[in-house]
């Protein structure tokens, strides 16, 4: 079932939430590369991750360890 919330706040949580969903799945991805050997497959989807939001830290740490 779909989170609802109604009205700007709502929206305003709804596209904060979408924005760390996508943060977290361009960091599942770069650890897929990372692991796979494609490292700079892996810095463009933790970078993308860090874009989306950088409230989630594991996109900068994984950069980090990359430098």
């Amino acid at each position: 079932m779909p989170l609802a919330l109604r009205g700007e706040e709502g929206k305003a949580r709804l596209a904060a939430i979408a924005r760390y969903r996508t943060a977290v799945i361009a960091s599942l991805h770069g650890q897929i590369a990372q692991y796979r050997g494609n490292f700079d497959d892996a810095r463009r989807y933790y970078e993308a991750g860090l874009a989306a939001d950088e409230r989630f830290s594991v996109n900068r740490a994984q950069l980090q360890k990359m430098r």
